[in-house]
């Protein structure tokens, strides 16, 4: 249950909340964190646009972090040959009836 006003759909009441809603905005003051954050930002783009005549496998976006990047490539991997073994052999040992108790 909503309560609307009397005179919700006036002009004049979209107005004065309209002006409300620019003066609370107004007084709101920009934080340092986010002007942290765009220098992030910018920082990270300079790596991501070092190398702009290079495109698709000759520089791949997932590994422009350098080593780091590498080792959660490889540790992804790794988990995801790991998993499609495990399906695998349980596929096999579904169809053949094996290791039934």
């Amino acid at each position: 249950y909503f309560y609307f006003p009397p005179d919700f759909h006036s002009p004049q009441y979209s107005l004065t909340m309209f002006t409300r809603a620019v003066a609370v905005a107004g007084r709101r003051a920009m934080s340092t964190a986010s002007r942290e954050g765009v220098e992030k930002v910018k920082k990270l783009q300079q790596a991501f646009q070092q190398n702009p005549h290079l495109h698709g496998a000759d520089d791949p976006t997932w590994l422009k972090m350098g080593a780091r990047d590498k080792i959660v490539m490889g540790v992804m991997f790794t988990a995801c040959a790991a998993n499609l073994l495990q399906i695998s052999s349980g596929v096999f040992n579904m169809s053949y009836g094996l290791n039934q108790n």
